[in-house]
């Protein structure tokens, strides 16, 4: 459900900039607005790439990948992908919100479809969503209009400012007047919930939270042909934080634009090898691409661990 709803349903208010940007240009936008405390997300798009970048009081909350599949990337990964030139579009939200939007890109969870005849089924509705302490977005189908709501904790977020002209922001006003007013006449309407416990999205972030504290962005050096060929040398520092991170006993490499794989390859621990730095045999370093360019040594190159 959430995968095909486009991004303008979620609370906004107004496009503040739409126009192109460098990456450098980026960076200092981000900047920009984590000095006057902003709160909401920039819709980031280049020929190939598209990135959600939600931020907090100026706090950016996390990268959102959703050239594909919505998935959360880390700032290194974000800052890989990227392309040279990007059009931004950016948009306000409730403080608060964002943290929460986040979660969603994390899953896809349908967890209730349920119809309303008059204004008890509304009522038993929200009680099972407060019992079930359900945070998610709410979507109500009503006189050939579509509405999305904010659910936190089993209760509505509802905002205090006016409605946009195609009614997909909901205010206090618009809320009281014309929902509960319309299913109070006896309006009927249809109502998907997507969304989670709050318990289970706890979880789901701190898991995610872990994730991203694996990624690395190292500087490489080739080895060459005949200095260990058939391996990849990494520090001591990192492997071991790895094992420990995911408690497994070996560790299977990614690396962020390798072309196939890299199979036959061991990932071998340097207790000498300073912990920003990788060595990849020269057969693999000519198969990493940024941004359709190849790597060479000495530039910085993503990695992280296979997560079991």
């Amino acid at each position: 459900m959430l995968k095909a709803l486009p991004l303008k349903p979620f609370p906004l208010t107004r496009d503040i900039n739409n126009t192109f940007y460098l990456l450098v240009e980026l960076i200092v936008l981000i900047e920009n607005l984590s000095k006057y405390k902003y709160s909401g997300y920039l819709e980031i798009k280049g020929s190939k790439n598209s990135f959600i970048v939600l931020i907090d009081e100026g706090m950016v909350v996390s990268y959102v990948d959703v050239t594909d599949n919505p998935i959360e990337i880390s700032p290194l990964i974000f800052r890989y992908r990227v392309e040279e030139e990007i059009k931004v579009v950016t948009y306000t939200m409730p403080i608060g919100f964002s943290s929460i939007l986040r979660g969603f890109y994390l899953f896809e969870n349908q967890i209730m479809n349920y119809s309303v005849n008059g204004y008890k089924d509304w009522e038993s509705f929200w009680l099972k969503l407060s019992k079930r302490n359900i945070t998610g977005i709410m979507e109500i189908n009503m006189m050939e209009q579509t509405y999305y709501l904010l659910v936190k904790s089993g209760n509505p977020f509802i905002r205090s400012d006016i409605i946009n002209n195609n009614n997909l922001v909901i205010s206090s006003y618009f809320y009281n007047e014309f929902i509960i007013q319309k299913i109070k006449n006896n309006a009927k309407c249809i109502v998907n919930v997507t969304g989670i416990d709050n318990k289970e999205l706890e979880e789901k972030l701190k898991e995610n939270d872990i994730k991203h504290s694996l990624v690395r962005e190292l500087e490489v050096k080739e080895k060459g042909w005949s200095v260990g060929s058939r391996e990849i040398s990494i520090s001591s520092e990192i492997v071991e934080f790895w094992t420990s991170t995911l408690q497994s006993t070996s560790i299977a490499l990614k690396i962020e634009g390798l072309e196939g794989d890299i199979k036959n390859i061991q990932v071998k621990k340097d207790p000498k090898l300073p912990p920003d730095i990788i060595l990849v045999p020269q057969s693999i370093l000519q198969r990493i691409k940024i941004r359709d360019r190849r790597v060479v040594s000495g530039e910085k190159i993503v990695v992280y661990p296979e997560i079991p």
